[in-house]
């Protein structure tokens, strides 16, 4: 992730999401859930700063699906 950010053309801040990885479908869904509520505080933080926020998620086996359920 400092890769990322030390390769960025513009300044970015990198989160990290945290999860069961419980191995259920439940969890999965549950955790996309989970996810859109620390996305959504985030970016009505910075927003309130008065940034232009963007949200781009990056996720590994089933925190990629993690992920997708948060954009469903």
């Amino acid at each position: 992730m400092e890769t990322i950010a030390a390769n960025a053309s513009e300044e970015i801040d990198i989160y990290s999401f945290n999860w069961s990885g419980a191995n259920r479908v439940g969890a999965r869904l549950k955790a996309g859930s989970d996810l859109v509520d620390h996305i959504l505080s985030r970016l009505s933080f910075w927003e309130k700063q008065g940034y232009e926020a963007t949200c781009v998620l990056i996720g590994h086996s089933h925190g990629g699906t993690v992920a997708l359920y948060a954009c469903k």
